[in-house]
Parts: C-alpha cells; sequence; structure tokens
C-alpha cells in the first residue's frame, strides 16, 4: 500500500483496504504500533495461561498483558504456591494478572506471589507502588513506599482478585482489587 495522506484516507471506503491487515504500518511522525491488530477492529491482547502447579516463573515482554493464574472451578496451589517474577523494568511493560480459580489452597505454603526484580532473576528490589482497592471492611490501601512483593493470600483470594502492573522504565505502578478483605497485599 503506498503512503497515503489522511485527506485521502478519510474519502476512501473500507473495502479499499482489505489488505492493511496483511501489511506494515509505517508512522510517518517516527512512531511505533504494538500489538495485534484484530481482522474485524480494535487490539487483541496477549494471553498467558499459567495455570496451577507451577514452579517459580519468570515473566518476559513477549507475555504483556493478560496472565491468568489458576485453574476455573479447581481450588489452586493445594500442595504449595508458587512466585511469579516480573521482569526488568523497561517503559511500557503491562501486565494484569488475575487470579481465575475459586479459591487459593488453606495451608502457609500456599499463597501465590509475584515478586519485583530489576535484573531478570528472583532477587527481589522494591519497585512497586500503587493501590489495591477491596470490597470488604477494609476498603483496600495505597501504598506510596516502594515494596518488592504482591501477595495473592492463600484462604482468601478468590476468581476475579486481579493486579495490573504498569512499567514507566524504573517502577512498576500497581493496581488490583480483590473481594475479601486482605486477600491481596502489597509488602
Amino acid at each position: 500500500m503506498a503512503l497515503q495522506t489522511a485527506a485521502t484516507l478519510k474519502r476512501k471506503t473500507s473495502r479499499q483496504y482489505h489488505n492493511v491487515i496483511d501489511s506494515n504500518l509505517n508512522l510517518t511522525d517516527g512512531g511505533t504500533v504494538t500489538g495485534i491488530l484484530h481482522p474485524d477492529g480494535g487490539q487483541k491482547c496477549n494471553i498467558t495461561v499459567l495455570g496451577d502447579g507451577i514452579s517459580t516463573r519468570q515473566l518476559t515482554a513477549a507475555d504483556c498483558g493478560i496472565v491468568t493464574i489458576g485453574v476455573v472451578g479447581t481450588e489452586t496451589a493445594v500442595s504449595k504456591g508458587f512466585n511469579i517474577d516480573l521482569p526488568t523494568p523497561a517503559a511500557g511493560l503491562w501486565y494484569k494478572i488475575i487470579f481465575v480459580g475459586p479459591s487459593i489452597a488453606n495451608n502457609s505454603n500456599a499463597a501465590i506471589t509475584v515478586t519485583s526484580n530489576s535484573d531478570d532473576s528472583s532477587t527481589a528490589a522494591n519497585l512497586i507502588v500503587g493501590s489495591f482497592l477491596g470490597s470488604g471492611d477494609d476498603q483496600g490501601a495505597n501504598v506510596t513506599s516502594v515494596a518488592d512483593l504482591i501477595t495473592f493470600v492463600h484462604a482468601k483470594a478468590t476468581a476475579g482478585d486481579f493486579v495490573e502492573l504498569w512499567c514507566d522504565g524504573t517502577n512498576w505502578i500497581a493496581e488490583g482489587r480483590y473481594d475479601v478483605d486482605a486477600a491481596l497485599t502489597l509488602a
């Protein structure tokens, strides 16, 4: 497809764009486009399914998007919990980590954690700030000093609890939502 001006594109019909989905998108202002364009319009989000029974998992830029933990309809982490490591901070990284199981087992080893680090290793580094909103009596918390560990708490987290993380290149900004008081913590 040849370079077109905005005025020219506005005069054309959608039928004339049948080949755009298979074409490269070049922005004349030097901008970039990321993600996957859906053929019916809009952008398609990447989904990474982690399930249950995993050991420590290092997220990468390729995992950006939605990350599900647990299994729908099945109690999660019956024998042990697990940890998810965020990658080295880079501007534009984004993850929405959603718990999809009905519950996390009621044993002290069952918690599911998300750890920030500065070097793609399991060495924790205080890089997360943000707020968590609860539906119960405690009504959540705003964490203004940096922390390194998000916990989906055993015997409290339920389906739909989530944390969304955006990276500004240095730190992770978190926004979390949970149903049962203290089901999601940032420390």
